[in-house]
């Protein structure tokens, strides 16, 4: 059995090794983080407005943080998935080393946790840095004062942590290393998630609705975010 903290040490110099492979997952981490706590901002800005402006602003916000955060976990969880397995082999040594199943398990929650939230807190702390700043948002319809609350501080982390989460814990389960899931359990994997973006796409309002008909359009072309 290898000591914690030896294990610790000697999984430190590994990322050193591929801090490369880090690298590029923190900085997917970080654009992810930026993107969700953006749009998240718009989202709790416009709920704060005052009419007529706040309605404007959600008809906006509201389907463009959508399409956003769906975005941007999708490309994360690949990414995340992605690097979890280019550190497979050095993984599979451990065992020969004597590495026990929770140790093994537990370093492996550590060092993607570690880099995931230095990048995630990078990526909030500037986008609450670039509020401060830019607020009052100027506007045609009046100043938007740009809040970022428990909506955008607590809903970043979550989005990031649920875009992670299942590559993170494929990971530990395959420690010891165990064989990859078949092509079609991917497949139903896959499937789940898109079908459940394109009924909500196909539940969502296309045109005015009620008395307020600009605060019930959805602007389709916001989609290609």
């Amino acid at each position: 059995m290898i000591g914690v903290l030896h294990l610790a040490l000697a999984s430190s110099r590994a990322l050193g090794s591929g801090r490369r492979a880090w690298y590029a997952y923190g900085a997917v981490v970080l654009a992810t983080a930026v993107v969700a706590a953006l749009s998240l901002t718009g989202v709790e800005s416009a709920g704060v407005a005052p009419a007529p402006l706040g309605g404007i602003v959600r008809s906006w916000t509201t389907p463009a943080a959508l399409m956003s955060v769906v975005a941007g976990s999708t490309c994360l969880s690949a990414v995340s998935r992605l690097t979890q397995s280019q550190f497979d082999p050095t993984r599979r040594a451990w065992v020969g080393l004597g590495v026990l199943p929770w140790q093994g398990r537990a370093l492996i929650v550590a060092e993607a946790g570690a880099v995931a939230a230095v990048a995630t807190g990078a990526g909030l702390g500037a986008v609450i840095l670039a509020a401060a700043i830019g607020s009052p948002l100027p506007t045609p319809w009046g100043a938007l004062v740009l809040t970022t609350g428990p909506l955008v501080t607590i809903g970043t982390p979550v989005v990031v942590a649920l875009a992670t989460g299942p590559a993170l814990m494929d990971a530990t389960r395959r420690f010891p290393t165990r064989p990859r899931r078949s092509t079609i359990t991917r497949a139903v994997t896959t499937a789940v998630p898109a079908s459940g973006v394109a009924l909500v796409l196909a539940l969502m309002p296309s045109g005015p609705t009620g008395d307020d008909e600009i605060g019930e359009l959805v602007p389709w072309s916001l989609l290609v975010l």
